[in-house]
């Protein structure tokens, strides 16, 4: 083999590694069928909050260890931690601006070996933990934020305090970015002391807040009040409910909260007047709020769920759906601890096309979760790309790229005459052996259904290799007189994308040049490889020939010199190392055919070198 080989070899080896490493980043997928699904390994702590940031498409949970609590985000396939997390249990996460926000009783939040001290509410850019503003306070009692909720493009937080920074705030506060404000002199209870915030929702341009209070502003009101950006309106003096959440359905507001003697109750409010919600179909034989709770709503295709700690049908357990006249399971068994605890959901959220539940618990139906799960109850839809729209024969293959949506959990391509012509990975590489047109048939399934869908692609021919011209020993030619790319070993050369390529060789050094052409459709070819043959410098105390040598390399040294020699492969990894004292030749057969980095160190030495290893 010669160098020309060699470099080439180089070339295709490099492509065939990033091909490796793409084909170990995508995993075969094979689910049973089921409408509940494991999130990955799940969470070991118990998630209150589940908050789906539209912008980057990224679910983000943390929740209930008073310790030390990870924050996470899922990708829809993996898990990804926060720095090292917080120390304090989270209630709310939201996306203000270019930040995502952790709200709940938050001391510290760390990130390498450091920690900064927060009160109640920090932020993460994306590279670190920030505070904000110097956080919340509240006299002689501790105080948490419960909610938060962008309003206005302002950031609106709620829960128990009486101050945000340096601003009196009674129980909710707004955030701009830079400093704290109050909301209209806030939320207080009949002592005139703070108020309680647990829950907002935006609806109609207003912001609706409720929670545990008499007064918001100078409005009397009864746990729930709506703020217009300006002042203060009750909701017909309110209700008699300390709530602990809400949600706008079919344009009436939905809520449930704990009545006198710790019973729970659901009412709603339709605009003009409050009314009772059916209970109908839940266990209400016990609703002390240590045995029946709801702490979640949640619309997932256009139904009304409930999540939190209670029965409803025969066995169902701690979700269930509204179907208009009563409450009806969503699976026969639900979400659960085991056989003998019930265990609890505490929030849902939507996201990739499932609703997804974070609490306490480890089954989902008879499905194995922990702490984290999801549920689908649609048909899947099928959808892919490819990720190269221009395919060639110089590079005949392709990433297929799974954009189906509704939650499939099995995946099929059939590809004629391709390989492979079937798979059953989530995204396979394809590779065609010939122009022309391929059909590919993608079909996915769930519980639900199935769905297929096709599509035609053409596989173009690559143009003809370009033709190098060597008119000098620093001038080179192109047979193409336009949309070349010039390459000095492997790597494009910037800006040389004409058809003659001026070079000094003392400036490059030793290597190989080739030249790219590509055409209207954007296939490329390749030269032949025109090597450089600038002599390696020698030194006054040592040389080294031949280079480059098949399988012994000689090393001459021209004084009694102690010597460490130590040669690199180009992934930077040692693969010999040895002392010297004496020439001699050294024997490389071991050594693959490629190139290497030779290291010379010694008394006033060091020197490194390129050596190339042939097969003769």
């Amino acid at each position: 083999m010669d160098i020309q080989e060699l470099a080439v070899n180089w070339k295709i080896k490099n492509q065939m590694k990033n091909i490796l490493l793409a084909s170990l980043l995508l995993c075969a997928v094979n689910l049973n069928a089921q409408h509940w699904l494991p999130v990955k390994n799940g969470v070991n702590f118990f998630p209150y909050t589940l908050f789906h940031d539209t912008i980057a498409n990224l679910l983000y949970t943390a929740g209930s260890d008073p310790n030390y609590n990870e924050t996470k985000s899922w990708d829809g396939l993996n898990f990804s931690t926060i720095e090292n997390g917080v120390s304090g249990e989270v209630y709310s996460i939201v996306r203000y601006k270019d930040d995502i926000y952790f709200g709940g009783e938050i001391r510290k939040a760390y990130f390498d070996d450091n920690n900064i001290s927060v009160s109640s509410i920090v932020r993460w850019n994306g590279n670190s933990w920030n505070d904000v503003g110097g956080g919340l306070a509240k006299s002689n009692i501790g105080q948490w934020i419960s909610t938060m909720e962008v309003f206005n493009d302002e950031l609106y937080v709620g829960g128990i305090f009486n101050k945000a920074g340096n601003v009196e705030a009674n129980s909710i506060a707004r955030w701009n970015g830079n400093s704290w404000q109050n909301v209209g002199d806030g939320l207080v209870n009949t002592e005139g002391m703070s108020g309680m915030v647990r829950c907002m929702t935006k609806f109609n341009n207003e912001l609706y807040v409720a929670g545990s209070f008499t007064k918001a502003g100078n409005i009397s009101t009864k746990n729930v009040a709506k703020w217009d950006g300006n002042s203060w309106h009750s909701l017909s003096n309110g209700v008699d409910l300390t709530i602990n959440t809400m949600i706008f359905f079919n344009n009436e507001l939905y809520v449930c909260g704990v009545k006198d003697a710790n019973i729970m109750q659901l009412m709603k409010w339709n605009g003009t007047i409050w009314e009772s919600v059916t209970m109908n179909g839940l266990d209400t034989s016990n609703l002390n709020v240590y045995n029946f709770n709801v702490y979640d709503f949640e619309i997932y295709e256009n139904e009304l769920y409930i999540g939190g700690k209670f029965h409803v049908g025969n066995d169902s357990k701690n979700i269930a759906k509204f179907d208009g006249t009563k409450w009806i399971p969503v699976t026969s068994l639900g979400v659960y601890e085991n056989a003998d605890f019930a265990g609890t959901v505490y929030c849902m959220s939507v996201f990739d096309s499932s609703l997804y539940l974070g609490g306490y618990f480890k089954n989902a139906e008879d499905v194995e979760v922990n702490n984290i799960t999801r549920y689908t109850d649609k048909k899947p839809k099928a959808s892919f790309s490819l990720s190269d729209s221009n395919l060639c024969m110089g590079h005949p293959w392709t990433t297929m790229i799974n954009t189906s949506y509704n939650a499939p959990i099995d995946f099929e391509w059939f590809i004629p005459k391709a390989s492979p012509n079937y798979s059953n990975m989530v995204a396979p590489i394809v590779t065609f052996p010939e122009p022309g047109e391929y059909k590919i048939t993608f079909k996915v399934s769930n519980a639900n259904g199935t769905d297929s869908t096709s599509q035609i692609i053409t596989i173009h021919d690559s143009p003809e290799n370009p033709v190098i011209t060597i008119i000098s020993d620093s001038v080179l030619i192109s047979s193409y007189a336009e949309n070349n790319q010039w390459y000095w070993n492997g790597k494009p050369l910037a800006g040389e994308t004409n058809d003659t390529l001026i070079f000094n060789l003392d400036v490059l050094g030793y290597g190989y040049i080739y030249v790219e052409y590509a055409d209207s459709i954007g296939c490329t070819s390749e030269s032949s490889i025109i090597v450089s043959t600038k002599e390696i410098e020698k030194s006054e105390r040592i040389k080294i020939f031949p280079n480059p040598f098949s399988n012994n390399l000689y090393i001459e040294l021209f004084a009694n010199n102690k010597i460490t020699l130590e040669i690199f492969n180009l992934t930077g990894n040692s693969v010999l190392k040895r002392e010297m004292t004496y020439s001699g030749f050294i024997d490389l057969t071991f050594l693959p055919c490629d190139i290497y980095c030779l290291k010379i160190t010694g008394d006033n030495l060091y020197e490194t070198k390129k050596i190339i290893k042939i097969n003769k």
